[in-house]
């Protein structure tokens, strides 16, 4: 699944780097099989204790000269090149800090975020539900978030296999 997501954020022709942060050795291979930037997690971005805040701080400190972050989540297969792209589109379209993507019931979807990297320089944080952050809703056309066993055979049935 991360060769997946990597191979389609390749694909939108958007990112002129595609990262990918972990604590995991086979991850990080991964990743690096892909042509993506392994960046290995610390102990503190890695814990369960961790926040989205957390790790972007750790991650987006390797980087400076940055327009746009793209966190692109690999337990999303029916998430598609083009959903970033339009996300992309959406996110110059509209005053907003960052754009997320929600399921047909307006419920974050666990898939796909965009933002500027001005915002989270200005607002140190990347957080949905504390208001600080002025996020825009994107209602993706086919999303199933996979955090449980049941979820792949939704998956597939959305997909239509």
């Amino acid at each position: 699944m991360v060769g997946d997501a990597i191979m389609k954020a390749r694909a939108t022709a958007l990112f002129n780097i595609v990262a990918v942060s972990s604590d995991d050795d086979e991850i990080l291979s991964v990743a690096h099989k892909y042509g993506a930037l392994p960046i290995w997690r610390t102990p503190e971005a890695s814990s369960d204790e961790a926040t989205d805040d957390d790790v972007a701080r750790e991650v987006l400190g390797y980087f400076r000269d940055v327009d746009l972050v793209c966190k692109l989540y690999p337990c999303v297969p029916l998430l598609d090149q083009y959903n970033i792209v339009n996300t992309w589109y959406k996110l110059e379209q509209y005053v907003c800090d960052g754009i997320y993507g929600v399921d047909v019931n307006g419920q974050d979807a666990g898939a796909l975020y965009m933002f500027k990297y001005s915002a989270w320089l200005a607002k140190k944080t990347i957080n949905i539900k504390d208001g600080r952050f002025n996020w825009y809703k994107y209602r993706l056309p086919r999303v199933q978030d996979i955090n449980y066993p049941g979820d792949l055979e939704i998956a597939r049935q959305k997909a239509g296999r």
